[in-house]
């Protein structure tokens, strides 16, 4: 399983402005991979490309601190571990030494979390100067982004979820928070102002 990066824009987009600005910034107008639940994603009234040229968009700087916060354990994940050792017959102090030891670990992810966020940012505040160049341009009505594991691909069948985000939110941070599977439209401020 890979990961991909597919941009979304407005049918009415002006594709040359963007195409100038893909390749200023080092990127491309590829288009997006071939896969049914890539394409329910995509409205009828919007065009979508890969903006990079590898193989695949595994370890791009997007979406990097949500995937590794969700491979950190959570705490019910913890206290369900916990009864499961209790079953086994671990004692108290047994237990109490293991969680101390999990303690350091969680420490130990924390700061890789920082770190990881430290090297991540400059990669991620390129694209994060990109995109708001793009939708800066005035030329497109919003840019879209979606980030997709794709192997052996197959359509899904609930509707696609969107999260509609302003100019402002186009940063390194938030970035890099990006979920996978969510189609997140980021719009000039003015037009969230102005609602539907």
């Amino acid at each position: 399983m890979c990961l991909f990066i597919t941009t979304i824009l407005p049918e009415d987009a002006d594709l040359e402005t963007v195409r100038a600005i893909l390749s200023e910034f080092g990127y491309a107008y590829t288009p997006p991979i071939d896969c049914p639940a890539v394409e329910t994603r995509i409205e009828e009234n919007e065009i979508a490309f890969r903006p990079t040229l590898g193989m695949c968009d595994c370890g791009a700087e997007l979406g990097a601190q949500a995937r590794l916060m969700r491979q950190s354990e959570s705490e019910a994940q913890i206290v369900r571990k916990i009864e499961r050792l209790r079953r086994k017959g671990w004692t108290q102090a047994k237990i109490e030494r293991w969680l101390e030891q999990k303690g350091w670990a969680l420490e130990k992810n924390e700061r890789a979390l920082r770190e990881r966020e430290k090297r991540n940012a400059p990669g991620a505040e390129q694209w994060a100067v990109l995109f708001r160049t793009i939708l800066g341009s005035g030329r497109v009505g919003y840019v879209g982004l979606l980030l997709h594991w794709c192997g052996h691909c197959r359509a899904r069948g609930a509707p696609p979820e969107r999260e509609l985000l302003g100019f402002d939110d186009l940063t390194a941070e938030s970035l890099m928070r990006l979920e996978e599977e969510v189609v997140y439209i980021f719009e000039p401020q003015s037009a969230i102002a102005e609602g539907p």
